[in-house]
């Protein structure tokens, strides 16, 4: 109390969240307000985001997971889910597969997107069965629960660990 503050507000920028707001709802884009503030000490700013908002990625944390869990759990297409996870509708003809599935596998395992995550062991697994354990890692549940379920409960994990 009465000191001088080190952090002052720099004002709000927009940021858009793509991905469904919960598990079964439509994909939408979403624009939230994300809050700035400088250090006054060393110049550089810094920016305070939603738990479920992901740097430097238009998805959600939510929706990532839950495009790997449905990819890797489910068993669905990789168009399939792009279908419930994207809010881009529109794709060429001749796409075949949704590549942002290989590039968020490749992310984790790398520590670059859930850096908190529990290190996967990965060697010898396709990208699919990496997601499905990239999964089950992150959000463990009982046996008997169906993949579907699993899933379900991986959009809500995400959406905490972004």
């Amino acid at each position: 109390m009465g000191e001088r503050l080190n952090l002052v507000g720099h004002g709000k920028r927009q940021r858009q969240v793509w991905g469904p707001l919960a598990p079964g709802d439509p994909a939408s884009l979403v624009l939230v307000f994300v809050r700035r503030f400088l250090c006054l000490l060393c110049g550089r700013s810094m920016t305070v985001w939603p738990p479920s908002v992901v740097p430097r990625r238009y998805y959600s944390g939510g929706a990532i997971l839950l495009a790997l869990a449905l990819w890797g759990l489910v068993g669905l297409s990789s168009m399939a889910v792009r279908e419930q996870i994207s809010p881009m509708k529109q794709v060429e003809p001749s796409v075949q597969s949704w590549r942002s599935l290989g590039r968020w596998v490749r992310a984790v395992l790398a520590g670059g997107l859930f850096a908190g995550a529990v290190p996967v062991p990965w060697e010898g697994l396709s990208w699919r069965q990496a997601a499905a354990r990239i999964v089950q890692v992150m959000a463990p549940g009982p046996l008997s629960e169906s993949p579907q379920e699993q899933a379900h409960r991986a959009f809500y994990v995400g959406a905490a660990s972004a």
